[in-house]
């Protein structure tokens, strides 16, 4: 069994009545039977939460996830399964799976507001320099951004505590924007410079903010 939590997931508006829930969902293995369908490129499994992305064999190395495949909704990526350089992922996408864009050499990425959940190594080893989280997300698994160029990380509201390694081995990374009162792990940015930067964002009362980086050590600089 292939397991997407969805934290706060809520949709307003399902297609064909199917989708009304919050939760966590199993999606049962009985949706991974058969052969993938084929539209755009994109290789899906259709559920009856809406579409899962299980792959890409088009030619475009940049891409822009689209809302809908065959009319039907995607609310899922598993795995895109090719190198590419960039991706626009559009607000109807719920899920961003575990390694769903690891090692694809991505230098850009844009995460839709509505996105809620991103899964374990989701974009890890590329070559990403910055990125910015929606206030939609609430969830980060372990290492979803770790092995990157990244210099800056904008993380909005929704997020309220991390997992280990969730910006690690950002060797680049001087700006970090949050929100306040964040739950972080020692290694959140780093399995060296993490701690200094938990340290930092303490002592200044888990207060929103930007904060910076010289060498090792993080102070707080603006609102």
């Amino acid at each position: 069994m292939i397991i997407i939590k969805l934290i706060r997931f809520a949709i307003n508006n399902p297609p064909s009545g199917r989708i009304n829930h919050s939760g966590t969902y199993a999606l049962d293995s009985k949706w991974w039977q058969g052969s993938d369908e084929k539209a755009e490129g994109y290789t899906y499994k259709e559920t009856p939460y809406g579409l899962i992305i299980t792959g890409y064999q088009g030619d475009s190395t940049r891409l822009t996830i689209p809302d809908t495949l065959n009319g039907k909704p995607v609310k899922y990526i598993y795995r895109i399964g090719k190198a590419i350089s960039g991706v626009r992922i559009p607000g109807g996408v719920i899920v961003i799976g575990n390694n769903a864009f690891s090692q694809d050499r991505l230098t850009t990425v844009s995460i839709g507001e509505g996105v809620t959940t991103i899964g374990d190594n989701a974009f890890a080893h590329n070559q990403l320099s910055s990125v910015t989280i929606p206030d939609s997300v609430t969830s980060i698994g372990k290492d979803a951004f770790a092995y990157n160029q990244l210099t800056s990380v904008t993380i909005g509201r929704g997020v309220v505590s991390f997992e280990a390694g969730v910006f690690a081995s950002n060797e680049k990374l001087k700006n970090v924007t949050l929100p306040a009162n964040v739950s972080l792990d020692d290694y959140t940015f780093g399995y060296y410079s993490g701690s200094y930067f938990k340290e930092a964002y303490e002592k200044n009362g888990k207060k929103a903010g930007t904060y910076t980086r010289v060498k090792y050590k993080w102070a707080y600089a603006e609102e």
